[in-house]
């Protein structure tokens, strides 16, 4: 699953089998219970791995240039798909899980694009 994380302004991808709080200060089966059923949430989208994988993958969002978190295992996992120069400069649970303002300031200075949205960075 994707999701959007407000506070900074990117976004994330969880598989279910993550048990830790995410960026948004909630754990998977909460957001998933949410979005269940087919029903449209705004700032969430379901996905698969092999989605993850097409070329126009988030693509509207900003593809994986977006992307700022996600567990280290589904990185590990989706490693051939996100493009190498990101790779080392998405943040995952080691980095943090519910405190975004370290994470934010992980990413500005793992040199993540994102910074650029940010002001001052």
């Amino acid at each position: 699953m994707c999701f959007y994380i407000p506070d900074l302004d990117g976004l994330g991808i969880v598989h279910r089998g993550f048990k830790e709080l995410l960026p948004l200060g909630l754990d998977f089966s909460t957001v998933a219970g949410q979005v269940s059923g087919g029903v449209q949430f705004d700032g969430y989208c379901g996905t698969s791995l092999r989605t993850a994988r097409i070329d126009k993958f988030m693509q509207g969002d900003g593809g994986w240039e977006r992307i700022v978190w996600m567990p280290k295992e589904l990185k590990e996992r989706l490693a051939d798909a996100i493009p190498e120069e990101l790779y080392a400069r998405i943040a995952d649970e080691e980095v943090g899980t519910a405190d975004t303002d370290a994470i934010k300031k992980w990413l500005i200075e793992a040199g993540h694009p994102i910074k650029s949205r940010y002001e001052g960075a």
